[in-house]
């Protein structure tokens, strides 16, 4: 997600705090406005845009398309329903959007992860697939395999891969099944949950799911995730 400064880029992990996103939201090709419910879409960072964009300190809610499709996930349902598309650019009247300070909350830092591990009232989840979760890949399979030094996972962490809260169709499951399937692993809203994945991206996406969804008051999304944890020397790694 571009910050509106040329050349420059907004991740969940650095995003300027009063002049980068808030900047671009306001813009007359945004058109953002206090008050208006967010719906991030696009191509990359699909699944993180939601949580960068309740990181930048958004008051307004946020909205996520759920689609599992790898390239158009948002547009999935969309386009199967046969609604229009164009290829124009949308443009708005600019909008007196305030810039806010990032919500430190919604991240969670390698000292924090260390602190939560196997300890009461904390839960891990590890949205990676089976095989990146065992060590046996270190990024999905269509990528290369680079970014951490080992393979495996966080002692404690409950692998629920983040597509398994996703219909077939690209919708989101029911609020029930949901409860069943983040409960049913340990993953309970009584705990402080930290969801991670190899570099915070598709754990943006269960962060959304836990936080927006089941209402869990007390989620972060550890955006360093396994290419920080698998590249560190003394922490421990299970596989």
């Amino acid at each position: 997600m571009p910050t509106g400064r040329p050349g420059s880029s907004c991740t969940i992990s650095r995003c300027p705090s009063t002049s980068g996103l808030p900047v671009l939201l306001a813009q007359p090709r945004a058109g953002d406005h206090p008050g208006d419910p967010g719906l991030p879409s696009g191509r990359n960072l699909r699944r993180g845009a939601p949580a960068l964009v309740a990181l930048s300190g958004r008051p307004d809610p946020v909205r996520a398309p759920a689609s599992r499709d790898p390239h158009l996930r948002p547009l999935k349902k969309w386009m199967d329903e046969g609604r229009p598309m164009t290829k124009e650019t949308a443009t708005y009247p600019k909008s007196p959007y305030r810039a806010h300070e990032p919500d430190a909350n919604i991240r969670a830092l390698r000292d924090s992860v260390l602190q939560s591990l196997r300890q009461p009232g904390k839960g891990l989840v590890d949205v990676r697939s089976p095989r990146e979760f065992s060590g046996e890949l270190l990024a999905p399979e269509n990528l290369p395999q680079e970014g951490a030094q080992r393979g495996g996972h966080i002692p404690g962490a409950a692998n629920i891969p983040w597509g398994e809260a996703v219909r077939p169709d690209g919708t989101f499951k029911s609020a029930d099944e949901l409860k069943a399937l983040y409960q049913g692993r340990g993953i309970t809203p009584d705990k402080e949950v930290i969801a991670y994945c190899r570099i915070g991206e598709r754990s943006a996406h269960t962060w959304f799911v836990l936080k927006e969804l089941l209402g869990y008051p007390k989620v972060r999304n550890y955006d360093g995730s396994w290419t920080e944890w698998g590249s560190m020397v003394g922490v421990p790694v299970e596989r």
